[in-house]
C-alpha cells in the first residue's frame, strides 16, 4: 500500500498548508474625528483559509495563492523517505519564500529568495537536521546560499573495483556536521555565473565490524574551496520546461583549509529541456561526470545518484550518469511523466567501458503547487537494479 500512503502524505501535506499560513484580516476605513458623517462603508469580506488557497485564475488549489503577488509566504512539507539503505522515514521542513524585490522581467530569470529549515528520521535510526538561506542580491547579479545542517547515517558500503562487498555490504554509522558557504556574480549581462564555495564537513565513522580493508575511521575533517562556472537559461528553477542548466566545481580539500585530506574534486553536469507538441511534452536529458582523487575518503566518492538506486550503491573515483524524463501536460496543473537513465562508476577512467551499468526506470505525476513559482509536486514510482522505491518529489527530481 505504499502509492496510497504517499497519496494519504500529499493530501496532509495540504490541508498542514491551509493551516499554516492563515488569514490576513481585511482593512476596514475609519472615519476621522470631527468629520462629517457620511454613509458607512460595508466592511471587506474575511477570506477563510480554503479560499487563501485558491488560485483566482483557474479555481484550483495553489499554496502560494495568498502570499504578496502570489509568490512569497510559508508552505510546509511532508516528504516520506524510502530509500533501501536509509529505510522508511519521513522529512518535515518550512520554507519561506521572500517577497521579491526584483522587477518582473528581471524576476523571471532568477530563483526565489527563501529561507528554510527541516528535519527527518527512518526507521534505521538514521536522523538530519538543516538550515539553508538562499538569497539573490544586487537585482540579479549575485546568488547566494548558505546550509547548516548534522546527521547521522546508518547506511551500507557496498565497496568498489577493488574492494567487492555488493554480495554483503559492510554496514557503517557516520556522523557529524555540514557548513556551506557559496556565493556567485553573473558576468555582464550573460546568463554566465562564477563564483566561489567554501566547504567544511566533520564526520565520524564507524563499521560495525572492524574492516579488512584499509578504510579511514574516526573522526575526520573535510575542507574545501570550489570554483564554480554556471550556465542557466531554464525558464524555471523548480520545476523547467525549457531552457539549459550547465555547471562545472573543481574543488580543493586541504589541511590550509581546516581538513584532514588533501584531495581535488571535479563535478561537471549538463540539463537540457525542450518543449514539444505544442507546449504540451517537456522533454529533459540530464549527463553528469564525476571525479575524487585517490586521497579522497570514501564517503566524498561520487556514486551513481538514480532514483530507484541506494545511496552508495556504485561507488568510484570517476561516475558517469545519463537520465532521460519526458513529461506529458494533462492540463495546466497535471502531468504525468516517466524516466530511465544508467550510471557507471570506476576506480579509472578508461575502467569506465568496462563496468557494471546501473539502470533504472519508473513513472510518476506532477500537480503545480505554485502557479507564480512554477513549484509542482508528486509521486514517482522507480525500479533500480535490485528495487523498488517510492518518492514524494517536490520540483525537480535533479535538485535546483
Amino acid at each position: 500500500m505504499p502509492f496510497v500512503r504517499g497519496s494519504l502524505l500529499l493530501a496532509a501535506l495540504v490541508l498542514v498548508a491551509q493551516w499554516a499560513r492563515g488569514a490576513n484580516p481585511a482593512a476596514s476605513a475609519g472615519s476621522e474625528p470631527g468629520a462629517d458623517a457620511g454613509p458607512a462603508e460595508a466592511p471587506a469580506p474575511r477570506r477563510g483559509f480554503f479560499s487563501r488557497f485558491k488560485d483566482p485564475t483557474d479555481g484550483r488549489l495553489d499554496l502560494t495563492a495568498g502570499g504578496s503577488g502570489g509568490t512569497s509566504g510559508f508552505v510546509p512539507l511532508a516528504v516520506p523517505n524510502n530509500d533501501p539503505t536509509l529505510g522508511a522515514g519521513l522529512v518535515s521542513a518550512i520554507v519561506y519564500f521572500h517577497p521579491s524585490k526584483l522587477p518582473p522581467e528581471v524576476r523571471k530569470d532568477n530563483p526565489p529568495t527563501m529561507t528554510g529549515a527541516s528535519i527527518g528520521a527512518t526507521n534505521n535510526d538514521s536522523w538530519g537536521v538543516a538550515g539553508l538561506h538562499s538569497a539573490v542580491w544586487s537585482g540579479g547579479r549575485t546568488r547566494y546560499l548558505g546550509v547548516l545542517g548534522a546527521a547521522s547515517l546508518n547506511l551500507d558500503y557496498y565497496g568498489s573495483e577493488s574492494v567487492d562487498l555488493s554480495d554483503n555490504p559492510a554496514r557503517f554509522n557516520i556522523e557529524g556536521g555540514i557548513l556551506v558557504q557559496q556565493t556567485q556574480f553573473r558576468l555582464g549581462d550573460s546568463r554566465l555565473f562564477a563564483g566561489v564555495r567554501y566547504m567544511l564537513l566533520s564526520t565520524d565513522v564507524t563499521f560495525d565490524v572492524t574492516p579488512t580493508f584499509p578504510i579511514e575511521l574516526g573522526r575526520t575533517k573535510d575542507a574545501g574551496l570550489a570554483a564554480l562556472l554556471d550556465y542557466d537559461s531554464r525558464d524555471n528553477t523548480f520545476t523547467p520546461n525549457e531552457g539549459r542548466r550547465s555547471a562545472l566545481a573543481i574543488s580543493y580539500f586541504s589541511e590550509s583549509l581546516g581538513g584532514d585530506f588533501d584531495y581535488a574534486k571535479l563535478n561537471a553536469s549538463d540539463f537540457q529541456y525542450w518543449q514539444l507538441h505544442e507546449q504540451r511534452l517537456a522533454f529533459g536529458l540530464r549527463l553528469e561526470y564525476a571525479f575524487a582523487e585517490d586521497e579522497a575518503p570514501f564517503y566524498s566518492l561520487p556514486w551513481v545518484s538514480l532514483r530507484g538506486i541506494p545511496i552508495l550503491r556504485y561507488l568510484g573515483h570517476h561516475v558517469l550518469t545519463v537520465e532521460i524524463e519526458p513529461r506529458w501536460k494533462i492540463d495546466e496543473r497535471w502531468s504525468v511523466l516517466g524516466f530511465t537513465g544508467a550510471g557507471r562508476a570506476a576506480d579509472e577512467l578508461d575502467g569506465l567501458d568496462d563496468a557494471e551499468a546501473a539502470y533504472n526506470y519508473g513513472v510518476g505525476f506532477r500537480y503545480l503547487l505554485s502557479r507564480r513559482l512554477g513549484l509542482a509536486g508528486g509521486i514517482d514510482v522507480a525500479r533500480g537494479p535490485e528495487d523498488t522505491v517510492l518518492y514524494l518529489t517536490f520540483g525537480n527530481a535533479w535538485g535546483l
